[in-house]
């Protein structure tokens, strides 16, 4: 068993808010992995921390005030301004992400947070906030929204429907080309009942047949019917291919 130097008194909580110095404050705030800035009443920033100057590269004469705007990306610019206005505005917390000029690199990505602070009358005084490099994150954001457009781009070049079937919730989601294909919109959608009771009953059993012995082997499966389309009672044939997949613990979740 470990053993602890032992207390005989417990530590008396201090009857002051804080004491650390001015100096200490700076210093604590200097070695933060995170950019601190503070902001008067008016809205313009008194502080920023050295990080910000370490990263931006601005001088402090450049950055104070709203000169801190200069360094956002121009594209981002008019969206971090009329963010930080509304809640200049509204004194209410705020969090948003921009492209901020970096030296290092061109622009990078970073989470800028805001509070409004009060002093002890509760009087406005301004906010006091932080920023938190969030560029690789971001990027990976971008590239998983990247690729989903581009699967959309290309099932939608190549007519292919595809749809989702979520077993927990029994609820099935078609895409607009599946959707076309059947004849029907998402709303006639729903539960599974509701997705094959649009397929020909001669072919309804056999296609249940083949999903519940897909979750049962977990294997993927392909199979062929027809279904009736609501919009026009036309018949159309149907090659539908997927696979079940499962959680961790073994249970089929779609």
């Amino acid at each position: 068993m470990d053993e602890f130097p032992h207390q005989s008194e417990k530590p008396k909580p201090s009857t002051h808010r804080s004491q650390l110095g001015p100096a200490d404050f700076q210093s604590i705030v200097d070695l933060a992995p995170a950019i601190t800035w503070l902001t008067g009443a008016d809205g313009q920033c008194t502080y920023l921390s050295d990080q910000w100057f370490d990263f931006t590269g601005q001088s402090q004469e450049s950055g104070l005030g709203f000169g801190w705007l200069g360094a956002v990306h121009e594209e981002d610019r008019l969206f971090a301004t009329k963010t930080y206005s509304e809640a200049m505005r509204d004194r209410k917390p705020f969090a948003m992400d921009f492209r901020l000029k970096s030296r290092r690199k061109s622009f990078q990505w970073v989470l800028y947070t805001g509070n409004p602070r009060y002093d002890a009358n509760k009087n406005f005084l301004g906010y006091v906030g932080n920023a938190v490099d969030i560029h690789e994150k971001k990027l990976a954001e971008l590239g998983i929204k990247r690729s989903e457009e581009f699967l959309a781009l290309a099932l939608d070049a190549s007519k292919i429907g595809f749809y989702e079937w979520d077993i927990q919730k029994n609820e099935v989601t078609l895409s607009p080309q599946m959707c076309k294909d059947w004849g029907i919109t998402q709303e006639q959608i729903g539960p599974l009942k509701n997705a094959t009771a649009h397929i020909h009953p001669d072919d309804r059993s056999r296609v249940e047949q083949v999903i519940a012995k897909c979750i049962m082997e977990r294997t993927g499966y392909s199979s062929e019917y027809r279904v009736i389309r609501p919009s026009d009672g036309l018949i159309a044939w149907m090659e539908v291919r997927g696979k079940i997949e499962f959680s961790a613990d073994g249970h089929p979740y779609r």
